[in-house]
């Protein structure tokens, strides 16, 4: 291998790390901002959230379960599946 072959996958990798690495950053600047905001939503917005998803999960095809024996988990399976009803 010549030296400026050499030079250029070191350059490579570098910015392939540099890449990955911005990436992390935005990822969990992003997490972190949702986050914050979830924490700042008025009480009453959240509970109407958590009620909604809950209702979603126990209509439709999913109407035989019963909503004090869902676990949240499950509901919230129930609710990021498209066309879930």
């Amino acid at each position: 291998m010549s030296d400026r072959q050499t030079r250029i996958e070191w350059i490579a990798g570098w910015l392939a790390y540099a890449r990955w690495i911005l990436r992390y950053t935005l990822r969990q600047t992003r997490e972190r901002a949702t986050i914050a905001v979830a924490w700042l939503l008025p009480r009453y917005l959240v509970y109407w959230a958590a009620i909604r998803v809950g209702a979603h999960a126990t209509v439709g095809k999913y109407g035989n379960t019963e909503p004090g024996t869902l676990p949240f988990t499950t509901a919230l399976q129930r609710w990021q599946t498209p066309n879930g009803r």
